[in-house]
């Protein structure tokens, strides 16, 4: 990620998920209007260690508002900041981090499947859009949030161990 010489800002969750938004929009249209096209009039309630956001479209525009975990959406995801940096490296898979219970997410099938769809189109345009790489920085220099443990660093799940754990914390061992 590359540095920047843009002074540290605190910003809180939602203003991060609309400046990602933004951003999305302004370099990669065409990857926007998929992730629009994905969410619709779905509302997804996002925590971030201890800030909770209620994410929705209302036509064109991303409303992104705090929202307490009682609010009813169509799906909700919840992780640390360690692990948003850690996925933002690559150097966590979505799938090891559900693994290890770094992220969780809860909802009907069809709107985890859509959850997850949006969180890899983010992740994908992060990797070549230069404005979400210096957003990415901005967040790792944020003053207002705890310095990273590690960059870069994963504990990797051993193969069906991890597998297995998850199916027990979702209750679904056979």
């Amino acid at each position: 990620m590359p540095a920047s010489t843009e002074p540290a800002t605190c910003r809180t969750l939602a203003e991060y998920i609309k400046a990602l938004v933004t951003a999305l929009g302004e370099h990669e249209a065409a990857s926007l209007q998929r992730l629009h096209a994905i969410v619709g009039a779905r509302r997804a309630r996002i925590t971030l260690d201890d800030e909770t956001v209620l994410v929705r479209f209302v036509r064109d525009r991303l409303v992104a508002e705090p929202a307490s975990r009682d609010v009813v959406a169509d799906g909700s995801g919840e992780t640390d900041r360690q692990t948003t940096l850690d996925l933002l490296d690559g150097a966590l898979e979505v799938t090891e981090a559900i693994q290890q219970g770094r992220l969780h997410a809860t909802g009907e099938v069809e709107g985890l499947v859509r959850i997850f769809q949006v969180v890899e189109i983010l992740l994908d345009a992060s990797t070549r859009v230069p404005a979400l790489q210096q957003l990415s920085a901005a967040y790792i220099r944020d003053p207002c949030r705890a310095a990273p443990l590690r960059c870069g660093v994963t504990r990797r799940a051993a193969g069906t161990d991890g597998e297995a754990g998850m199916l027990r914390r979702l209750d679904l061992m056979p």
